[in-house]
C-alpha cells in the first residue's frame, strides 16, 4: 500500500490532510496539556503484579503523527504520559518473560488510540515499541518489550476518540512458545534477481503459477515442470521460466506486456486451475486491471470489483465456490471458480464483491467486518479454501482475545464472521495459507516483533499451534535473545500444499529493538522460510538468502512518514508449483552487482527477485525426492557401523565410545551423537539426551574436531552422506583420518544428562581398511539405563567376532565406580538372543577366547566369540543382580 505525503495526498486521505491542519492549527501552542492518567507513574516488579492506570474521557482527535511521524503534544493535540519503573526482575524473569503493555476502551465504531513506549523518563527517548492507529483499529493496542529493570515512558495518544476512557495494564507474561524444530533435512532454496531491463521496481510484489502453461512451448525438457511463473510488481507482469537441468536452476524473465493503467496497488494473481492471469492497478473505488488466458500472449481489460468499493489496499483472489453453502451460488457456466475483491476503506471497514463469470463483472461489495468486534483496518490476501472457504487475513479484530486473525465467509462471500488467534498481538498485514483438506495456516508479526504463525482445522473458528518460528536453522533453543534467533519480522507470507504442509515466508533480521528507526537500526534483513510436514506441530526456518541479504537498516511500514527506508513498500507474496515447490517474490534493496556488498550493504533498491525451492521435502508429499542410499559390497563382511547407547552425565560418567581404523590408508567416517530423535517402539525413549554434544579425540587425546549443532558445521557434507542426523540438535562429525585408534565422546549440552546413542560409520567401505573394533564406556544403571552397543556388517563371507565386557579391570583408572560384575548378552536384528554370558571362564568356548590373546583380564568379566554373517547386532550389558557401576562394552572383528 503506497502513501503518500500532507503535500501529494488526494481526496482519499482525508484523515492525513486533517492530521496536516491540525498540527499547522497547534503549532500557536508552545506548552503542553497536563497529564490526565491515573495514577501517572507506578512500580512493576516480580512481586506487584499487574499495574493498572486509567485517564480520559477523550473528546478531540490527535492523529498528528499522520504528518511526520511523531505526535505533536499541546493544549490542542493532548497526550498522556505515564512513568513507568521496573525494579528487581531476576535474572530468570528477564529470560523467561516479557512486559507486556496494553490500553483498551470500550469499542465505539472506528475508536483508535496510539501506544509508544520510550526508553528513559522522559518521552524524548529512543522509541522500542509502538502500536498506532495508522495500522489498525484493534482493542486493545498492545506491545511487548524485554523484561529488564529501567525507567520507561508510556505515551497515549487519543489517534480517533469518541468520547471513551481507557484502562492500561502493565504486566510480566511468559514468552510466546517457540516451534518444535522437524526432523529430517531442512529443505534449500535458490535465489533469482531479474535482469538489469526488468523489475526495477518491485515493491510490495505479488506472485503465482499456471501449473499447467497453456502455450505448449513454455513447458519441456526441465522447463517449466511445475508451471510458469508469474511476478507482478509496479505495472510489469512479468514471466519466469524455470529449467531445471543445471543446478541451481535457470530463470528466463521476460515481460509478459500486460496493458494495465498505472495506479497506486499493484496486485497480480494466478488461477491456477484455470490458467488465468489477473493483473491490476488501485483507481478511486475499483481498479484497472487486465486477464490473459495465454499466459500473457494477450490481454483483456476489465474493471475489478463492485461498488462499493474501497480505494486503498486492494486485493484479488479466487477458487472454488461452496456448492453446498445456502443459498447455493448461481449457475456459473462461463467459469468454473469464484473470484474475490476486497478493498479496504480509509475511514475504516472493508468490502469484497465476487465475480462468476472470471472477473468480467462483479457483484456488489458486501462489508466482511462486524462493528461490534471490529472496524476494518489493513488486510491481506484473500484466499479460497478447495471447499469454498473464503479467508480476509487482517490484524484489526479483537474476537477471540487477539488482533491477528481473519474475516471468513463459508457461503460465498455473502456474510462473514470475524475470528483471531488468542493472545495474538500486533500490527500490518497478516497472511493465510489453506491446504489441500482445508486446514488453514495464519502468518504474522507478533507484538514483539517475532514471525509467529498458527493452524486452525475448523476454518478459522479456532486457531492451535501458535507458534514463534524464528529460530532458523543451527540456532539452539532456549535463549530468546540469542545472536542467532530472529528478533525481528515484517512482511509476512503463507501457502499450504497438503493439508499437513505449509510454507511461510517473510524477511528477518536477528537484530532487534525498533526496525523503523532510520536512524538508529543497523540489522541486516534476509528471506527465511519456516516449513511445516505434520500441521503445524513442528516447523523448520531456512534462510533462503544467507550471505545475499535483502536490505540493511530499517525498513519502514508508516506510509507517508517514512524516509527512504520505505523502498519495499508493504509486502511478498509465495505461492507454490504443480510439484510442491514453494516459491516467493520479494524486492530485493540490496544488490551485489549494484555495489551493495558486505559489510556495508549500503542500498536502498526494489528490484525484482525470487526465492524458489531447490531440495528437500516439497509442499505436496507426491512429489518429495527420493534420496538414494550407497549399498556398499565388500567381498569380505567388515564393520559399517558401529554404536553404543549411553546415560550420558558429567565427569568421568559421559559417554565414550573407542574405535580404531585398520590398514594403512585413511577412511573417512561419519561419527553421530543421537538423543532427541531416539524412539522405542515408535515412542520417544524416556530421559533421552535432548541437546547431545560431540568431540572427537585422537589416541594421545587431543581434539580433533567437536561438534554441538549438526547443521554448524559440515551440513552439505553431513547431508550428502545420507546420514544425516534427523533432528538439529543432534551433532556429527565427518573426518578421514589415517590407521589408528580413536574416541568420540557424548555429553549434554549446559551439562544435561540423559540416554544418548554414539555411533560411528564407515564412509568409505569398498575401499582399503576398516573400522576395526568398538569400545563404548557408559555408566550401567538399571532398567532402560544399561549399556547397548550396536554393530552392522556387510558382506558375504562370516568373520568371527569377539565381544567383551569389561568392568572390574578398570579399578586402577575408576575405582570403586566401576561395575564390578558385567553380565553380557548378543542379540540379532530381530532381537533374538544368539548368546550370554555371566564370567568369560565359563563359556563352553573358554579356549577359543583364551587363544584370540583378547580374553578379558578379571575372571568376572564376559565375552562371547561367534562367527557372524552380514546384519544388525547388539550386546546389552547389565549389572549381576542389578549392581551399577561404569564398564565398557567391545567388539572386535577377527581376521579369521
Amino acid at each position: 500500500m503506497k502513501k503518500y505525503s500532507c503535500s501529494r495526498s488526494g481526496l482519499s486521505h482525508v484523515r492525513i490532510l486533517v492530521a496536516c491542519a491540525l498540527v499547522v492549527v497547534s503549532a500557536l501552542f508552545s506548552f503542553f496539556a497536563l497529564a490526565t492518567l491515573t495514577p501517572p507513574g507506578g512500580t512493576l516488579t516480580e512481586a506487584s503484579g499487574p499495574i493498572f492506570f486509567t485517564g480520559g474521557p477523550y473528546l478531540v482527535a490527535n492523529p498528528s503523527s499522520q504528518a511526520n511521524g511523531v505526535p505533536t503534544c499541546n493544549a490542542v493535540l493532548v497526550c498522556e504520559e505515564y512513568a513507568l519503573t521496573v525494579s528487581g526482575l531476576s535474572a530468570a524473569t528477564t529470560a523467561s518473560k516479557y512486559i507486556r503493555i496494553e490500553v483498551r476502551w470500550p469499542k465505539a465504531g472506528e475508536t483508535q488510540f496510539d501506544l509508544y513506549v520510550f526508553q528513559g523518563n522522559t518521552a524524548t527517548g529512543r522509541i522500542i515499541a509502538q502500536n498506532l492507529g495508522n495500522q489498525t483499529y484493534v482493542d486493545p493496542d498492545a506491545v511487548l518489550i524485554p523484561a529488564v529493570d529501567g525507567s520507561y515512558t508510556i505515551r497515549v495518544v487519543p489517534f480517533l476518540p469518541n468520547g471513551q476512557s481507557i484502562t492500561g495494564t502493565v504486566s510480566l507474561v511468559p514468552f510466546p512458545a517457540l516451534a518444535p524444530v522437524s526432523s529430517g533435512a531442512a529443505p534449500t532454496f535458490s535465489n533469482h534477481i531479474s535482469p538489469a531491463a526488468l523489475g526495477n521496481s518491485a515493491g510490495e510484489p505479488s506472485i503465482g503459477v499456471d501449473w499447467a502453461p497453456r502455450v505448449p512451448s513454455l513447458k519441456h525438457d526441465k522447463v517449466n515442470t511445475g508451471g510458469v511463473t508469474f511476478f507482478t510488481s509496479n505495472t510489469q507482469q512479468l514471466r519466469v521460466s524455470f529449467d531445471d537441468a543445471p543446478s541451481p536452476a535457470g530463470a528466463l524473465w521476460e515481460d509478459a506486456l500486460s496493458p494495465v493503467k498505472p495506479g497506486l496497488d499493484p496486485i497480480g494473481f494466478v488461477d491456477r486451475d484455470t490458467g488465468r492471469v489477473f493483473g491490476l492497478e488501485l483507481a478511486t473505488g475499483s481498479s484497472n486491471a487486465a486477464y490473459s488466458d495465454d499466459d500473457g500472449g494477450t490481454w483483456t481489460p476489465f474493471a475489478a470489483g463492485g461498488p462499493p468499493a474501497g480505494p486503498d489496499h486492494e486485493t484479488l483472489g479466487g477458487g472454488p465456490y461452496n456448492e453446498a453453502a445456502t443459498p447455493p451460488p448461481p449457475p456459473h457456466p462461463l467459469y468454473k471458480n469464484a473470484i474475490y475483491y476486497c478493498s479496504q476503506n480509509i475511514a475504516g471497514g472493508a468490502e469484497c464483491s465476487r465475480s462468476d463469470n472470471g472477473g468480467v463483472t462483479f457483484g456488489p461489495g458486501i462489508d466482511i467486518y462486524d462493528p461490534t468486534v471490529c472496524y476494518g483496518g489493513i488486510h491481506g490476501h484473500v484466499k479460497v479454501g478447495p471447499d469454498g472457504t473464503v479467508y480476509v487475513p487482517n490484524s484489526s479484530c479483537g474476537a477471540g482475545a487477539g488482533s491477528q486473525g481473519a474475516a471468513i465467509s463459508r457461503d460465498n462471500g455473502i456474510t462473514w464472521v470475524d475470528n483471531s488467534v488468542p493472545n495474538s498481538v500486533g500490527s500490518g498485514d497478516p497472511s493465510v495459507g489453506v491446504g489441500s483438506d482445508n486446514t488453514a495456516y495464519l502468518g504474522y508479526v507478533n507484538g514483539d516483533g517475532r514471525p509467529h504463525i498458527a493452524v486452525s482445522t475448523d476454518h478459522g473458528q479456532t486457531w492451535t499451534n501458535d507458534y514463534d518460528v524464528g529460530l532458523p536453522v543451527g540456532c539452539a533453543p532456549g535463549d530468546q535473545y540469542a545472536p542467532c534467533r530472529i528478533k525481528s519480522a515484517v512482511f509476512p507470507t503463507v501457502v499450504a500444499g497438503d493439508g499437513d504442509r505449509a510454507a511461510f515466508g517473510f524477511l528477518g533480521s536477528t537484530t532487534g529493538g525498533n526496525y523503523q528507526d532510520q536512524a538508529t537500526y543497523q540489522g541486516i534483513w534476509d528471506f527465511y522460510v519456516a516449513t511445516t510436514y505434520d500441521r503445524g506441530a513442528h516447523w523448520v526456518t531456512v534462510n533462503a538468502t544467507a550471505g545475499d541479504p535483502v536490505q540493511k537498516g530499517s525498513i519502514c511500514l508508516l506510509g507517508l512518514i517514512c524516509g527512504t527506508d520505505r523502498n519495499l513498500l508493504d509486502f511478498i507474496d509465495i505461492a507454490v508449483d504443480r510439484e510442491g515447490r514453494s516459491i516467493a517474490a520479494y524486492a530485493d534493496g540490496c544488490v551485489a552487482a549494484q555495489g551493495c556488498v558486505a559489510p556495508d550493504y549500503n542500498g536502498r533498491l526494489h528490484k525484482a527477485a525470487i526465492v524458489r525451492q531447490a531440495s528437500g521435502r516439497r509442499l505436496f508429499a507426491a512429489f518429495d525426492p527420493i534420496t538414494p542410499v550407497p549399498t556398499p559390497t565388500p567381498a569380505n563382511v567388515q564393520l559399517l557401523n558401529i554404536s553404543g547407547r549411553v546415560l550420558a552425565q558429567g565427569g568421568d560418567k559421559v559417554g565414550i565410545g573407542g574405535f580404531i581404523i585398520s590398514g594403512t590408508s585413511s577412511k573417512s567416517v561419519i561419527i553421530r551423537a543421537i538423543g532427541p530423535s531416539m524412539t522405542s517402539g515408535g515412542a520417544p525413549v524416556p530421559g533421552r539426551l535432548i541437546d547431545p554434544m560431540l568431540e572427537l579425540r585422537a589416541s594421545d587425546g587431543h581434539l580433533i574436531a567437536s561438534n554441538d549443532s549438526w547443521r554448524s558445521t559440515q551440513e552439505q557434507q553431513i547431508q550428502q552422506s545420507g546420514l544425516a542426523p534427523t533432528d538439529n540438535r543432534e551433532a556429527a562429525i565427518i573426518a578421514s583420518l589415517p590407521a589408528g585408534q580413536y574416541t568420540a565422546i557424548i555429553s549434554g549440552a549446559n551439562n544435561s544428562t540423559g540416554i544418548g546413542l554414539v555411533e560411528v560409520y564407515d564412509l568409505e567401505s569398498t575401499l582399503p581398511g576398516e573400522l576395526g573394533n568398538l569400545a563404548v564406556r557408559a555408566d550401567v544403571k538399571t532398567g532402560d539405563n544399561v549399556l547397548i552397543s550396536g554393530l552392522i556388517l556387510s558382506g558375504s563371507n562370516p568373520k568371527r567376532v569377539l565381544f567383551r565386557a569389561i568392568g572390574p579391570s578398570l579399578q586402577s583408572q575408576l575405582g570403586s565406580a566401576v561395575l564390578q560384575d558385567p553380565f553380557l548378552e548378543l542379540h540379532d536384528g530381530n532381537g533374538a538372543t544368539l548368546a550370554s554370558n555371566d564370567n568369560w571362564h565359563s563359556a563352553s568356548n573358554a579356549s577359543e577366547i583364551q587363544a584370540t590373546g583378547l580374553a578379558p583380564s578379571n575372571d568376572n568379566e564376559s565375552a562371547i566369540i561367534m562367527p557372524l554373517g552380514p546384519g544388525n547386532y547388539t550386546t546389552i550389558i547389565r549389572g549381576v543382580n542389578n549392581t551399577t557401576g561404569i564398564a565398557v562394552s567391545e567388539a572386535y572383528k577377527l581376521n579369521n
